[in-house]
């Protein structure tokens, strides 16, 4: 599989989109009135499948600018005074695995700008 998230230029031949919707590319396309046209944007909000629509419009290239990275989830350990002990970002550990008597455990979830 092509790792598109290198910043580098790609051509394309109109088939699905090939990022995360939420990533943002740049694209260099034509329209159905055959203009050459390049644009930045949200990976969701380009016509990949030109074709489907009409024949003359058409991506021809484009590059990730921003790539789309889901928010990590974790816990935030508190001490009863209500001190951060510890933070632990891990898929595979759930925090009765961790936490100990006389801290309390904070559901987080990262916030990606």
């Amino acid at each position: 599989m092509t790792d598109y998230n290198d910043g580098l230029w790609h051509g394309w031949n109109g088939e699905e989109c090939p990022v995360h919707a939420e990533s943002v590319v740049d694209v260099v396309f034509s329209n159905s009135f055959g203009d050459m046209l390049r644009d930045t944007r949200a990976a969701g909000a380009h016509i990949w499948n030109h074709h489907i629509i009409d024949s003359r419009a058409k991506t021809y290239a484009f590059r990730v600018v921003k790539a789309y990275r889901e928010p990590r989830e974790g816990w935030v350990l508190v001490d009863d005074s209500g001190r951060i002990v510890s933070t632990v970002f891990s898929a595979k550990c759930h925090a009765d695995c961790f936490c100990q008597p006389g801290q309390s455990v904070i559901h987080v979830r990262e916030v990606i700008e």
